[in-house]
């Protein structure tokens, strides 16, 4: 059970859906493509930031919503880190230095 109420608890179904959505999408479209192409799609989309700071966290400086981060309740939260999780699981290490340096890193 969550403890959003009205339309909150609409939205956050609604970015569920939206998350479910775009992973699935990410999930047919990853074996079709190469590693490289991967790895530019994801930067051009911005897809870690978005996730990881429009999402998931609030960081002055980092996160450009003004309402901070999107993920505010327990579902739509676990759909945007399983998101998170699909992007990593693709990365060879390289991408995923870049991802603990730049992102994750400076949070703890």
């Amino acid at each position: 059970m969550t403890i959003e109420k009205g339309s909150f608890l609409d939205d956050d179904r609604t970015l569920v859906g939206y998350l479910v959505l775009v992973q699935e999408l990410l999930s047919m479209y990853i074996p079709l493509i190469s590693y490289e192409e991967l790895v530019e799609f994801v930067k051009e989309h911005n897809l870690v930031h978005e996730i990881f700071y429009e999402n998931l966290y609030y960081v002055p400086g980092k996160t450009r919503n003004e309402f901070q981060n999107k993920c505010k309740g327990r579902n739509s939260r676990s759909a945007a880190y399983k998101l998170l999780l699909k992007i990593l699981k693709a990365f060879k290490p390289q991408e995923m230095v870049l991802f603990l340096s730049d992102d994750l890193w400076p949070m703890i």
